[in-house]
């Protein structure tokens, strides 16, 4: 199994996150391979190998491999213990 982690054109892993998931998976023994454009993860990604990236990345490989993936959201059942509204919107909404 390998992973695949997102990283800039240069070919650095840019987010702190990726980041540690990348060293912590290097420790664990797995075989890393740092991808910049999508074309490269659908050439040499097999089902079984992990993905290091955005959910945009993750969500459209998953739709290539045939899965359904709905919207993530909460369950109406936990929104009661959230604590606050949360609702879909717009940066230049929220910022006027």
């Amino acid at each position: 199994m390998k992973v695949f982690v997102y990283c800039d054109e240069k070919g650095q892993v840019d987010d702190h996150d990726n980041l540690s998931a990348q060293i912590g998976f290097h420790k664990m023994g797995f075989e890393i391979v740092n991808f910049h454009e999508y074309t490269e993860l659908s050439k040499f990604h097999s089902k079984e190998d992990v993905i290091v990236s955005g959910i945009g990345h993750v969500k459209r490989r998953l739709v290539d491999l045939g899965a359904d993936m709905p919207d993530v959201d909460y369950p109406e059942s936990l929104k009661k213990y959230l604590g606050r509204k949360i609702w879909r919107s717009t940066i230049n909404t929220v910022n006027n």
